[in-house]
């Protein structure tokens, strides 16, 4: 599972928008959305890359979780 956060958390520092890319494959189209989700295939060996529009001081903080729920 990868979880989007955009901004601080406490609704400040957020971009105009965020793509997101795990292994040159999009993960999450264009959005803005504060919180995202998508469900995501590691490889032992991998490659992420974020798109971020916006302000100075402008951020999103990115997690990558295993959740056993989605591996069935």
């Amino acid at each position: 599972m990868l979880i989007v956060t955009n901004g601080d958390g406490r609704g400040t520092d957020e971009v105009s928008s965020y793509e997101v890319f795990l292994n040159g494959q999009p993960v999450l189209p264009t959005g803005k959305a504060r919180n995202a989700q998508a469900v995501a295939k590691v490889q032992q060996d991998n490659t992420l890359k974020v798109v971020l529009t916006g302000k100075p001081h402008s951020k999103v903080f990115i997690l990558i979780a295993y959740d056993p729920r989605e591996s069935k």
